[in-house]
């Protein structure tokens, strides 16, 4: 996860990892405690629904669960304040830095129905319910407003790793399979918020496939550089890669690639397919 704010913009922005997850295995909503809540279920991948007819190598880097994550949001933030976009495994949030009421009594108005919220970038049903009274109270300011939005909820509940430099090693998760009645084995790599262009495929010399790709900021990261405030940050950037063994004769022609919600898909045959050679004879009268 990573919340950040360009300095010129009135909005606050937190970016997810996703990779892998539809629309429909997400939920975004605002709970009755006035926070921003984002849920999700990683599912196997529909080839490895059935575990006990595929075949999975030692390389088994994926955890299918659900997860659940909450931040504190300013009081009175609504689910038409919150825009939503799911791109290459990332999904991104925005709302306004700071709402105040015209009438400080709106604030303690009892909201007690359920809505639906549309994505105007995705349209995903997002259900939604508003804060009740008794979370909601004016701020004294704008900094104690964005310290309990932001702050409190990026160090608070847990996100203290990147602050302290507890950063684990830069290496997506991969996962290995096959299916018994397949001829061919498929490596998955999680590489959220990475474009085709950053990614890298080919076989070495030595017969390795070799994987490279470049997690790069987000773009209101690297146009603003230090016109942003970073509130909590959890991703990573730079340079990785990845070697696997193939079978002997393996080249690049033939290994298929694909990248979907962040997800890259590379197969490759488990054996090499034999090249027959056609004799060309003629017939001398």
């Amino acid at each position: 996860m990573q919340i950040y704010s360009p300095r010129t913009s009135a909005l606050v922005t937190a970016l997810f990892e996703v990779p892998g997850l539809k629309n429909s295995t997400m939920n975004v909503g605002i709970t009755f405690e006035g926070k921003l809540t984002v849920s999700g279920e990683w599912r196997a991948h529909w080839d490895l629904t059935d575990k006990h007819q595929v075949d999975l190598y030692p390389r088994q880097g994926y955890k299918y669960k659900r997860f659940q994550r909450s931040i504190l949001i300013p009081p009175g933030t609504q689910a038409r304040d919150i825009t939503a976009d799911v791109s290459e495994g990332i999904l991104s949030l925005s709302w306004p830095r700071t709402i105040f009421p015209a009438d400080p009594q709106d604030q303690v108005e009892t909201y007690e129905q359920n809505f639906t919220w549309r994505s105007p970038n995705t349209g995903v049903q997002m259900p939604t319910q508003c804060p009740s009274s008794s979370s909601l109270h004016q701020p004294k300011s704008k900094e104690e407003l964005y310290r309990r939005s932001v702050i409190d909820s990026a160090f608070v509940s847990g996100y203290q790793a990147s602050a302290d430099g507890q950063i684990p090693a830069m290496e997506p998760h991969m996962q290995i399979y096959s299916p018994p009645a397949s001829a061919h084995v498929t490596a998955l790599f999680e590489l959220p918020g990475i474009k085709n262009t950053d990614i890298h495929v080919d076989v070495t010399r030595d017969g390795k496939l070799a994987i490279s790709a470049e997690w790069r900021p987000h773009q209101d990261i690297a146009t603003t550089e230090y016109q942003v405030d970073i509130y909590a940050q959890e991703f990573q950037y730079g340079r990785f890669e990845r070697r696997l063994t193939v079978p002997p004769g393996i080249e690049a022609r033939h290994i298929s690639a694909s990248l979907n919600l962040g997800i890259l898909s590379l197969s490759w045959p488990r054996i090499v397919p034999a090249e027959i050679q056609m004799n060309s004879t003629s017939t001398h009268a």
